[in-house]
């Protein structure tokens, strides 16, 4: 329990006030396959997109392997998908 409050919670949490377990999830975003895509086209560098996909296994970025090993997807998955998604980036940039 916090300094600001005097009773125990209603039920028992992983952290010691109900009240900041409750701020930290209205915080937290939800993870998504979709989002950790859009991110990755619009802050990491994605140079390694536009060489052949051929041309080496596992010329990928961190960022996008760790996707890939997450959300269960192949790495060509996210390699097309990264594509179109950065695509979409430069043309509404354009």
């Amino acid at each position: 329990m916090c300094a600001r409050h005097t009773a125990a919670p209603a039920r028992s949490t992983c952290l010691p006030c109900r009240c900041l377990h409750e701020v930290a999830q209205r915080r937290a975003p939800r993870a998504s396959y979709r989002a950790a895509i859009e991110w990755i086209a619009g802050n990491d560098d994605t140079s390694w997109l536009e060489h052949d996909a051929n041309v080496a296994e596992g010329t990928e970025c961190i960022a996008a392997a760790l996707v890939a090993d997450v959300w269960g997807k192949t790495t060509e998955q996210v390699r097309a998908d990264l594509q179109r998604a950065v695509e979409r980036m430069t043309k509404g940039q354009a």
